[in-house]
């Protein structure tokens, strides 16, 4: 690992470089952050913890409504910036990406290009 814990490498393997404190500014939460997706990692055999008691404590100490972690609501323009994913990604200069008309095809593509940086970040 390159961070102190799972949880930061978790927020620093979004990020298309490795610096940790960029992950963390584009990534990680501020005050003004309105949808979050929480992971949380937990070791099996050396915890006591359960799903319902990490759903109890996130829903006592999180204002909000949990949603379904699916790909159906990642998708929409309120829960992703397209045009920053774009930025940081470094996807505007994707020539052939723009040539793309339908916009969920457009997504999957980007979806593909991220995915692909990310996993190839890590060799």
């Amino acid at each position: 690992m390159k961070t102190p814990n799972i949880h930061s490498e978790i927020v620093c393997s979004l990020s298309p470089n490795n610096n940790i404190s960029e992950a963390y500014r584009r990534f990680g939460i501020t005050p003004s952050s309105k949808h979050l997706i929480i992971a949380k990692v937990l070791i099996a055999p050396q915890t006591t913890l359960t799903a319902s008691a990490v759903n109890e404590h996130l829903l006592a100490n999180v204002r909000g409504t949990p949603v379904p972690f699916t790909d159906e609501p990642l998708q929409t323009e309120q829960l992703t910036d397209w045009g920053k994913v774009r930025k940081y990604y470094k996807l505007n200069n994707v020539g052939w990406l723009d040539g793309v008309k339908d916009e969920s095809e457009k997504r999957r593509e980007m979806e593909v290009l991220v995915l692909g940086g990310m996993a190839l970040r890590g060799l």
